[in-house]
């Protein structure tokens, strides 16, 4: 009788403490957290205009236009949204209060410093050490420098955070111009640092404490795995995605797009008829790890970390099928299980001791496919098949020489060149599938799995909607024409910077043909398309053919 007495006892002290003034106090202080990250999160995502990228310096740039901004507003009664100026008004708030923010004014708060740091990390170098622009021919040294000092002063000053954090979304996204993608690759990072923003300037009340944000984070890291799940449970006919899309289809195409290349096709055809018979198993992990993130960051430190690690097993493995490196993702991961670990034991022991916050941050993962306070992508889904539109961009050197452009020379513009989604910039081409042979019809997911001959799948491009677009297709011309018009003019300043740059997030390489190197100017660039389809144990070549030509300028 006295062992049930005791441990009723125990349950009673264990929901008064739930239910008690502090427990109330850590959530409503979640809750303000989440009103402000509503609030304010636009503010640090929302891209600048493309004028600025084209300055000798975008902070420069970015600062006059905002005095510019604010003066009109003031003289015509208006109200505007600076690109970036908005940073200075909680700053001066502690400016003129005089608050010396320390990362020692927290509880651990050397604890929390040592994880938003190895955080910041990651997206400092991606935004500090891309390659110089040839498209733009502007290197931004003074803004990587910016940059990179303002990292160093938020090792000491907690406040030059937002400034480090605005910044760095800013030079990732110079290689969004002039051809825009959405940032899903970069995304959940940038916003999870955002939230810890937030939480510094909410920290002007100084009962806000670090544990009250990293729940609020998690809900953020977390959200992009579920959402994506949820994609792809409902997506098309009931259980069709789990139990009918293949995932090695998608090894297939990006092999035959460029990835491990030094592989020959007979070998890697072969290793994945071994693992092709376990595509259900690899979707149920897919599924178990993105559905699990509703729960698993939030139940303890064990089973967090246990799917940080899973978290990080998933895009290992997404790498090696795929070649499509996730590695900020990674390194936050890495850097959660560290920090799990042993590093955040005083503050992960409040996070978990009291449940209604992580209940309240559960809740807001549950539905967060609302994109209101949290901005997941909400269509992670597709069908992979065998079938890929290849497109080789070729350039014609004075000699006559021609050289196949690897996707990666075009950096930090990249990422676009490798998914070679190009169909638009044809000259009225027609498509079924679109990036790395990626379909949202189910129908044609089927057809294609099904085909006993190749030439049925030929049959069937020549009924694929015409996918090519003027408007499209004269931007990517101008791109092109000003990118090498550029490398003709003044060759490829910066080249070193390789050596201490991030990876790219799509990796293919040449898999056949000279490859351009700047040998020669060049005067005439051709859009190649090769029709492929993985089938009998082969990669059949369906249809070849020069689907567009521009000329070049700055040749002579």
């Amino acid at each position: 009788m006295s062992r049930f007495q005791g441990a009723l006892g125990r349950v009673k002290l264990a929901i008064h403490k739930q239910v008690s003034l502090e427990a109330f106090s850590a959530l409503l202080h979640v809750f303000l957290l989440f009103v402000l990250v509503t609030i304010v999160r636009p503010l640090f995502s929302a891209s600048i205009a493309a004028q600025h990228y084209e300055a000798p310096s975008i902070v420069v740039s970015v600062l006059q236009s905002d005095l510019t901004l604010l003066h009109r507003a003031a003289t015509r009664n208006t109200a505007s949204v600076p690109e970036a100026a908005f940073l200075f008004l909680p700053t001066l708030y502690f400016f003129f209060t005089k608050r010396k923010l320390r990362w020692s004014d927290w509880s651990h708060g050397s604890e929390f410093r040592a994880l938003v740091m190895a955080i910041l990390a990651v997206v400092v170098w991606s935004g500090a050490t891309f390659d110089y622009n040839n498209y733009l021919h502007r290197g931004h040294a003074f803004d990587r420098l910016v940059l990179v000092g303002l990292f160093g002063l938020s090792w000491r000053f907690p406040l030059v955070i937002p400034f480090t954090v605005r910044l760095g979304i800013i030079m990732i996204r110079e290689a969004y111009v002039p051809i825009y993608l959405d940032d899903f690759e970069f995304r959940t990072v940038t916003e999870l640092l955002t939230i810890f923003a937030i939480f510094i300037w909410a920290s002007a009340k100084r009962s806000f404490q670090p544990w009250h944000v990293i729940i609020v984070g998690l809900g953020s890291w977390a959200c992009y795995y579920y959402i994506a799940g949820v994609a792809k449970w409902t997506f098309g006919p009931k259980y069709s995605w789990l139990l009918e899309n293949r995932l090695t289809n998608l090894a297939l195409s990006t092999h035959m797009r460029g990835w491990l290349v030094w592989i020959s096709p007979e070998t890697y055809l072969k290793f994945i008829g071994l693992i092709r018979p376990y595509d259900v198993v690899l979707s149920i992990f897919t599924l178990v790890v993105e559905f699990g993130s509703l729960a698993a960051f939030f139940i303890g430190r064990r089973s967090a970390r246990l799917w940080f690690g899973l978290c990080w097993l998933l895009h290992f493995g997404i790498y090696a099928l795929s070649g499509v490196f996730f590695w900020k993702w990674m390194l936050v991961n890495m850097a959660f299980m560290w920090w799990f670990g042993q590093r955040g034991q005083a503050t992960l022991k409040k996070i978990y001791e009291y449940k209604l916050p992580l209940v309240l941050a559960g809740i807001a993962v549950l539905f967060s496919s609302t994109r209101i306070w949290y901005y997941p992508q909400t269509h992670v889904v597709w069908y992979d098949t065998q079938l890929l539109y290849q497109y080789d961009i070729v350039v014609v050197g004075k000699s006559g020489e021609k050289y196949v452009v690897d996707p990666n020379y075009f950096a930090p513009q990249d990422l676009h060149m490798a998914q070679g989604p190009f169909c638009y910039a044809t000259d009225n081409e027609r498509a079924l599938t679109h990036t790395y042979g990626t379909t949202g019809s189910y129908e044609i997911m089927k057809q294609l799995n099904q085909f006993t001959d190749p030439k049925q799948a030929l049959q069937l491009h020549t009924r694929g909607p015409v996918c090519s677009n003027p408007t499209q297709r004269l931007v990517w011309d101008n791109y092109m024409k000003r990118f090498f018009g550029n490398i003709n003019q003044y060759g490829r300043p910066w080249d070193w910077l390789v050596r201490f740059g991030c990876p790219h997030h799509l990796w293919i390489d040449v898999r056949e043909g000279k490859e351009f190197r700047a040998q020669e100017k060049v005067t005439r660039l051709e859009l190649w398309r090769t029709l492929m389809y993985a089938h009998g144990g082969k990669y059949n070549a369906l249809e070849k053919k020069l689907t567009h030509q521009i000329e070049l300028p700055n040749a002579n």
